[in-house]
């Protein structure tokens, strides 16, 4: 099954600042399908979580 990632696109953002738009572009989206056998159950994008901060890990190591 061909799995399909939706990969930043150069786009103008007014208004924001350059650290906030490559904030963005770090964002990981991937078009998820769930089926079952040949009919498809849902469909749609998530977003997976950046990397944990040093206070996160800590907090999820303790």
């Amino acid at each position: 099954m061909h799995r399909q990632r939706y990969r930043p696109r150069a786009v103008v953002c007014p208004g924001k600042g350059i650290a906030e738009y490559n904030a963005e572009l770090k964002k990981k989206l991937y078009a998820v399908k769930v089926t079952l056998g040949d009919h498809l159950l849902a469909e749609g994008v998530v977003e997976l979580p950046s990397e944990p901060d040093d206070k996160e890990r800590a907090d999820g190591e303790a």
